[in-house]
């Protein structure tokens, strides 16, 4: 009989502490509950092994976890959203201006040829000003998530070098030398083509726009495994006060 009442005694002792250490951890739950509804996904709760909560515990760590990481992801892409539109905002008042200016040029006195070269100006900055125009549109589909896209089959590589030989005259009128690596088979990927291709030019326009005259630019082109990798590099002529990030 004292045995047994012992191997009782002993069992109610480890349930108690077993319960005791159940309830410590739910303590710990509700309280980065609490945090997470407050908007704090810094604090974890701490595991305990081989406690009937610590997979529950483990699980709650990692949605924490996600969702912090997806919040600051969402951050980012505002941000960056945010300074996109800022800058289309600032380059669509440049030729804004500049229509506005030579207007008021021809509403004044004026030689033919003058008035070819104000209406050559006008053209020239009004296409400009279409293009950012659309580019703001397209910026502002893209971050509220309605854009849709017509997902084909692109051979990446045969796109590049039609671009490459589109800008060949561009580069070189600043003394830049184009030196590309491509792939000796075709590299097909699927994507939207248009948006592809703007993109693409973008880089080459970046290139043009900013890169130090007389030097080189490089362009590399592989497959890495199912991937497609793009690598352009180019000395910049200006210092950019920006992180490599």
């Amino acid at each position: 009989m004292t045995g047994v009442l012992i191997l009782l005694t002993s069992l109610c002792a480890g349930l108690l502490i077993c319960l005791l250490g159940v309830m410590k951890q739910i303590k710990e739950i509700n309280e980065v509950l609490e945090d997470v509804q407050k908007g704090n996904l810094d604090r974890r709760i701490v595991i305990h092994r081989n406690t009937p909560l610590s997979d529950t515990c483990c699980r709650i760590n990692e949605i924490v976890m996600q969702t912090k990481e997806k919040l600051i992801l969402s951050e980012k892409g505002a941000a960056r959203n945010d300074r996109l539109m800022t800058c289309l905002s600032h380059d669509i008042r440049t030729p804004l201006t500049s229509i506005i200016n030579y207007v008021d040029l021809l509403e004044h006195p004026h030689t033919d040829e003058e008035g070819a070269e104000y209406l050559e100006v006008l053209e020239r900055q009004s296409r400009r000003l279409k293009k950012l125009t659309e580019d703001l549109v397209e910026a502002s589909r893209a971050s509220s998530g309605n854009v849709t896209l017509q997902i084909t089959r692109i051979d990446l590589k045969e796109l590049l070098m039609q671009t490459s030989g589109e800008f060949e005259e561009r580069f070189s009128s600043r003394g830049l030398r184009f030196v590309a690596d491509y792939p000796q088979e075709p590299l097909f990927v699927k994507a939207d083509g248009r948006r592809l291709w703007r993109i693409i030019e973008n880089l080459y326009r970046n290139v043009e726009k900013y890169a130090m005259p007389h030097t080189r630019v490089y362009l590399d082109v592989r497959r890495d495994g199912d991937e497609a990798v793009i690598s352009m590099k180019n000395i910049s002529e200006q210092p950019l006060n920006i992180s490599a990030e």
